[in-house]
């Protein structure tokens, strides 16, 4: 057609030079917009440069000049010749034409596609966008082939999640779908070999029947299984925290469950316990006479401080009255259980109380209706002085007085009070019952 189009502007430039007239800047005007409708850009160039400032020649001389290099595929000349004379004739269609033309050498093909959709027939547009139909699925199917190949499973996935359906994308699915099990078999196969059994089983769980994966998770679960057993019988509140997880996680596996609710119902509370350990809930543990009467009662405390399964105690109230000397040892009243565990007891430091209250209002204590039966000196809110472990000058002993301050006391006085504390490991006493706070603390 091109051809077509030169062949006839060339045979009309032959008869107007027949013509050997002189011809007027108007004519000649005319002549180079019937080249450039030919789509002869050259000669139209060149007839508009000769006619310089006539009319609007210069601004067609450059129209041409970017026509001509559109076609010879020169973008960057035709743009800055284009952006010279923009909005003139169809200056701006041609500069989106550019953009698209560019897009697509670039491979944005969907980016181009759009670009040519919206110029319409302008041009070639309309058959540079259906080519690009064509091209581009075929593209994205090669580009998605390559992401399986380079095990990209989720990139390659997503991508096809947005491709119509075809032959081609369900090849591609069943190729991911058998890239994916065998990542994750092998995965598994890491994990078993490294005898993580409780990471192993959900991922060969997942797989079903794809090759020996049955198998291999009924050889996981028994692993587990025993791996769970041990540690049930290690005695310590870490393996038990462990083997209450692998048994839950075993579910219906032999007795796993009845194993389970064992566990739970000898170290769940301990567990809570630790995990709240950072609130300082409420325990409680031995007894010591706490009314007017001297009967023993159930002691209240606060966890106040947690090392490994070793838990610190602090007494919520000044318990009794007494000389520093005979302070030190406090004498706790325990269960049997209790005493199994060997608790100890001793008196707070001075860095843990300021560390738990650091304003010193609310260091004070209140005395229990023994203490103060006992003679424990205090204030008439009920908050009494109390030992702290550090000795203070010879003779005298450091304590937290009815106001909060720390001072120090006369060591042979025996109206101080004492507040003790006391250390205990969750491995070896287990507390069943409470929630943690001070109406329903643990006990």
């Amino acid at each position: 057609m091109g051809k077509r189009i030169r062949c006839g502007a060339a045979l009309v430039c032959c008869c107007l030079l027949l013509c050997g007239c002189a011809t007027s800047a108007q004519e000649r005007y005319e002549r180079g917009q019937m080249f450039l409708g030919f789509g002869d850009y050259a000669t139209a160039r060149e007839i508009f440069q000769q006619l310089g400032g006539y009319a609007d020649a210069e601004k067609y001389a450059l129209y041409c000049a970017a026509r001509q290099a559109m076609e010879n595929g020169n973008w960057a000349l035709a743009q800055a010749n284009l952006r010279l004379i923009d909005p003139f004739a169809s200056s701006g269609w041609c500069l989106q034409y550019i953009d698209a033309a560019r897009l697509a050498e670039e491979g944005s093909l969907a980016e181009a596609l759009a670009g040519f959709e919206a110029l319409g027939s302008f041009l070639d547009s309309d058959a540079r966008a259906q080519a690009l139909r064509a091209e581009i699925p075929a593209r994205e199917t090669d580009r998605i082939a390559a992401l399986i190949e380079n095990g990209r499973y989720d990139q390659a996935r997503s991508l096809l999640e947005a491709l119509a359906d075809s032959p081609e994308r369900d090849a591609l699915l069943a190729q991911c779908d058998a890239g994916e099990k065998e990542l994750v078999y092998t995965q598994a196969m890491a994990l078993y070999e490294a005898q993580a059994w409780a990471e192993a089983i959900p991922a060969f769980d997942a797989l079903g029947d794809y090759r020996d994966s049955a198998a291999r998770l009924l050889a996981c679960r028994s692993g587990l299984y025993r791996a769970a057993e041990a540690a049930a019988s290690a005695g310590t509140l870490d393996a038990a925290a462990q083997a209450l997880a692998d048994f839950r996680l075993l579910e219906d596996y032999l007795d796993s469950a009845a194993q389970a609710q064992a566990l739970s119902a000898r170290w769940e509370t301990n567990l809570s316990l630790r995990d709240n350990a950072g609130v300082m809930p409420y325990v409680v543990f031995g007894s010591y006479p706490l009314g007017e009467t001297g009967e023993p009662m159930p002691v209240l405390w606060q966890a106040v401080k947690l090392a490994g399964d070793t838990v610190t105690l602090l007494a919520c109230q000044v318990l009794d009255a007494k000389a520093a000397a005979d302070a030190a040892s406090f004498p706790l009243l325990f269960s049997e259980a209790e005493a199994a565990a060997a608790p100890e007891t001793a008196l707070p430091t001075e860095s843990l109380i300021a560390a738990l209250y650091p304003n010193e209002a609310d260091r004070r204590c209140p005395a229990t209706a023994y203490a103060l039966a006992q003679g424990v000196r205090h204030h008439q809110d009920g908050s009494a002085w109390y030992y702290l472990a550090e000795a203070g000058e010879a003779g005298y002993q450091r304590a937290v007085w009815y106001n909060g301050q720390v001072l120090q006391v006369d060591a042979a006085y025996e109206g101080t009070g004492v507040r003790p504390i006391l250390r205990l490991s969750l491995s070896a006493y287990a507390f069943t019952q409470g929630d943690g706070s001070a109406e329903n603390p643990y006990r």
